[in-house]
């Protein structure tokens, strides 16, 4: 079993968790397998990038079939802290809508989308840490 688990005490990850009950049944079946996984895996070896300071991880959840509804790659941000085995939820956004110019984005167009938007759900959280 691992020793890792999310914090339920972090704001951000209260929000993330209300958003999540917004979404369609299929989607948080497939996010449930997820996190599942993220769980039972070392979060700390997914894509880390650097925003405002603060360590940030991607997780990549491939698209999904759920009871016959297509789920859509997404990618889910958190936090992870190897001192306290602790994994915070940030946001999730769907893979397409972190490319501007569709199929002809470049990887440094994406991770400039995806760096905005992890600033902002930072700067959220921040806010309410206090």
């Amino acid at each position: 079993m691992s020793t890792w688990r999310f914090d339920d005490q972090d704001p951000a990850q209260v929000w993330f968790d209300e958003d999540v009950q917004g979404f369609a049944p299929a989607v948080r079946a497939s996010l449930e397998r997820a996190f599942i996984e993220l769980l039972e895996e070392d979060p700390l070896k997914n894509q880390c990038e650097v925003v405002q300071g603060e360590f940030v991880y991607i997780k990549r959840i491939q698209p999904d079939l759920v009871d016959n509804e297509l789920i859509p790659a997404l990618l889910l941000t958190y936090r992870a802290s190897k001192r306290d085995k602790k994994i915070r939820k940030l946001e999730l956004h769907r893979a397409a809508d972190t490319a501007p110019n569709g199929l002809k984005s470049t990887n440094a167009q994406i991770l400039a989308t995806l760096h905005r938007l992890i600033a902002i759900a930072l700067n959220r959280a921040k806010r309410h840490d206090h």
